[in-house]
Formats: structure tokens, sequence, C-alpha cells
């Protein structure tokens, strides 16, 4: 955008992007959030992408990394560690590299 001689106004810093999608659907704001976060099925609130426009950016943008946490007394826990491995596979399945 630089070279472009164009720049961003940042108005507000939220803590996720489901935030970020309220507060666009309610105002005349733009939010850049991962295509993931927008319409996937996965998801289960389309509430929170209904009223709302995309489209993906005409422009290079450095990879991010998602990761987990969980406090090390759940290592061994047969259901938490199933849901660790569950959202693995998930995430693995729908950010494979292409």
């Amino acid at each position: 955008m630089q070279k472009l001689g164009l720049g961003r106004a940042v108005v507000v810093v939220v803590p996720g992007y489901p935030d970020a999608m309220r507060i666009v659907r309610q105002s005349d704001l733009v939010a850049t959030v991962p295509g993931s976060c927008f319409g996937s099925a996965s998801a289960g609130d389309h509430a929170i992408t209904a009223g709302l426009e995309s489209f993906e950016l005409p422009l290079p943008i450095p990879r991010f990394k998602i990761s987990a946490m969980w406090h090390p007394r759940m290592d061994a826990d047969p259901a938490h560690r199933w849901l660790r491995d569950t959202v693995m596979s998930a995430c693995r399945a729908a950010y494979a590299r292409r």
C-alpha cells in the first residue's frame, strides 16, 4: 500500500476476529480477517458473517502462526488429548499446504 501512496488508519484493536466482524457490520469500518473466518461451514455461527461482504486482498500478506495452549496437568487427560488431536486434524485438513 505504501508503494501506492496509501496508508491505513487503525481505529480499533479487538481480541478476536468475531469481534472485528461485529464492529464492521455496525459501522463504516473495514476489517482484515482470515478467509477461514468468513463463511466457514465449520464455524457454526453464521450470524457473525450475515450482512457482510468479503474479497481476497490484492496484495501479499505475511503468513501467521496459530497456536493452542493448555495447562501441563491436562497433557495426560484422555478427553483433553482427544480434543487436541481432533482440533489438530481439523486444522491440518482445512489448512493443508497447496
